[in-house]
């Protein structure tokens, strides 16, 4: 049989659709080369063309691109529609995208799992690959993939149609990373304003540059930007450790840049649909909902604001407070839908007699592929009775239905169940919360079953997490999975603190140090130049935390220190002057801090936490006459351990 045919890089049913009534038209007239197309796939076509019928043709398309019928290509494409990602100008943000050589390491491990029989690996290539497609296991497992074939699954679960789309997408973002880091756009004045909910200020900036309103970018003109960072809640705003803005001061900047021509309704609808943020609080939803935001809005996949809830990582308050809200008439009946909202009455409707899905279940399935991308979820294009309750079971689990959790596990669903070979219990502990993990502890989930590489268990994830990054959420966990916090806590700091290593990464700001150091003609790198070389190291963080602090106050920084701040493959190469007393001293008080916190490496802000630790320091006196908010710069330092 021919070798199947890659799948086009933006595949489109309709155009299939076109190409199969071609292809019939030229079967019925004879033509060779349509002929010797069809043969490979329809048996006795050589004798009577002229009888050939449109399914004949389709057919032979799907065949052609190694899917084992029509209704499968159909099928397949109608799920590419479905899962592919809109567009940044659709949505106003760049979804991130690992870098090309990440994404070919994944298809390295797909390549190495697949060989070595992962279950998880073969419903990949069972969901992804046309030959494959909602073929058994055992038929993936004896079948060789190709290179091809594993980079088509990994752009499918990124949420692209193709490798060539992926890359593409890739590339345009590591292009975007190598612009200037210090490069000030025209409205960072006002994105300031924003948030930190200073309408006054957002007038003032917009009075001095009417144009920054209409101003172009690859995520839409100035105004809609505006407007979306308006909208966002204040606890994920780049602002850490300012006041938050209050909910009045945010909904007046909201109404100002609507009269002034922002799109309100299509800012709302990418913020409800989950781009760019998968969470949602309620009182967020509230807010948003008191400016105009339609509950019954639907995505450009046909997926609804409620499905989108029920699968990405909402607040269980915010997903009542939807259901709520949503017109009866738009909300579809589906098993999954009824127990992620905790219906036990909805889900009994959806099972038979004797507790098994009914037909209807698998025409209308959780897809995670389509709202959580990048997530390495691939669908079961052909699930078990038993699997179709545990698809039901894990919404509902991450959503604490405990009482629909309960009827599942009567008709046989099992609370240790697990999501790519990680115990729910494991993955609710991660990222579900105290509700998830009071449910499924009710229903019986072993708290000491270990993840795939028997690394950890939920109970040891809770203890792990309460220690690394306290919290009243991890509190709450590590109590119901049966520590008691406080003494492990008393336990933990009875115990010397590991001595920590230095991350490799400060070897090159060092470097970037010494070479502001020699451009400046200093004989020794003294702490104003590793202060420069943080600022250069590249992918930083420090320079991050430093933007922020300064806020509306960046521009000013940078036309003072425009000169030093190269990029950081910029060095002379010329002798390295030797460190100063004072950046040797910096160094160990950076170790000293990173022990007392009990981090196993010292890195970039460790060493800057110590360099503005002080108001009498001099980096922390720098900062503070370019109009540096410290408080703000200390507490993301904090926070970040």
């Amino acid at each position: 049989m021919p070798v199947p045919r890659p799948l086009p890089a933006a595949p489109s049913l309709e155009f299939e659709r076109r190409e199969a009534k071609a292809l019939l038209k030229a079967l019925r007239a004879g033509d060779p080369s349509a002929l010797a197309r069809a043969r490979p796939w329809l048996e006795g076509m050589a004798a009577d063309p002229s009888h050939a019928k449109l399914a004949d043709a389709q057919r032979v398309i799907a065949r052609e691109y190694g899917f084992t019928s029509w209704p499968r290509l159909v099928r397949y494409f109608d799920e590419i529609g479905r899962q592919r990602q809109p567009s940044p100008e659709a949505t106003g943000v760049r979804r991130g995208v690992p870098p090309i050589d990440r994404l070919e390491a994944r298809v390295d491990r797909l390549l190495r799992a697949h060989a070595a029989r992962d279950r998880d690996t073969v419903l990949a290539f069972a969901a992804w690959v046309p030959r494959l497609y909602g073929r058994p296991a055992s038929m993936v497992f004896s079948s060789e993939v190709t290179r091809e074939e594993a980079q088509l699954v990994v752009a499918r679960a990124e949420g692209f149609a193709s490798w060539a789309a992926l890359r593409e997408e890739s590339d345009a973002i590591d292009r975007a990373r190598r612009v200037d880091p210090w490069a000030v756009a025209p409205w960072h004045e006002a994105l300031c304003a924003v948030y930190e909910g200073d309408l006054g200020a957002l007038e003032r900036a917009v009075d001095a540059d009417p144009a920054l309103l209409s101003t172009p970018s690859e995520w839409g003109v100035g105004g809609q930007l505006l407007l979306r960072a308006a909208l966002r809640d204040p606890d994920e705003l780049p602002s850490r450790g300012r006041a938050r803005p209050a909910a009045d001061a945010r909904t007046a900047i909201v109404r100002w840049l609507a009269a002034r021509g922002a799109n309100l309704p299509a800012a709302l609808g990418p913020l409800l649909l989950g781009h760019p943020f998968g969470g949602m609080r309620a009182s967020q939803l509230e807010w948003l909902l008191s400016l105009g935001a339609d509950p019954d809005c639907t995505a450009p996949n046909g997926l609804s604001v409620l499905e989108y809830a029920l699968l990405r990582d909402w607040d269980r308050e915010a997903v009542d407070l939807l259901a709520a809200r949503v017109s009866p008439r738009t909300r579809r009946d589906a098993l999954w839908i009824a127990a992620g909202l905790g219906d036990v009455p909805g889900v009994m409707r959806w099972l038979d007699a004797r507790g098994r899905p009914l037909p209807a279940v698998r025409r209308d399935r959780p897809d995670y592929a389509a709202v959580v991308p990048g997530r390495d979820l691939p669908p079961n294009a052909e699930p078990t009775d038993a699997e179709l309750l545990q698809e039901a079971f894990w919404v509902a689990a991450r959503h604490g239905r405990t009482a629909v959790l309960r009827a599942l596990v009567a008709v046989g669903a099992d609370a240790n169940g697990r999501v790519a070979d990680i115990p729910y219990l494991v993955l609710a502990v991660v990222e579900h919360g105290a509700h998830a993990v009071e449910a499924l502890l009710a229903c019986g989930a072993d708290p000491d079953a270990k993840d795939w590489r028997e690394r950890t268990s939920a109970r040891d994830l809770a203890r792990s997490r309460w220690l690394e990054a306290p919290s009243s959420r991890s509190r709450r966990i590590a109590e119901l999975l049966g520590h008691d916090p406080d003494a492990l806590r008393a336990a933990r700091d009875a115990t010397p603190a590991p001595e920590p290593t230095v991350s490799r990464h400060l070897d090159s700001v060092f470097a970037l140090a010494a070479d502001d150091a020699q451009r400046c003609g200093a004989p020794a790198v003294e702490l104003e130049h590793l202060f420069v070389g943080l600022l250069r190291a590249e992918h930083g963080v420090p320079a991050q935390l430093v933007k922020s602090a300064l806020g509306a106050r960046l521009r000013a920084f940078i036309s003072v220190w425009r000169e030093r701040l190269l990029p950081h493959d910029a060095r002379l190469d010329t002798l390295v002057p030797p460190r100063s007393p004072a950046v040797d001293a910096a160094l160990r008080e950076a170790i000293a801090h990173a022990r007392a916190v009990r981090r196993r490496e010292v890195t970039a802000p460790h060493l800057l936490a110590v360099l503005v630790a002080d108001d009498e320091q001099p980096i922390a006196r720098l900062l503070q006459a370019a109009g540096a908010d410290l408080r703000v710069l200390r507490d993301a330092l904090a926070s970040g351990g």
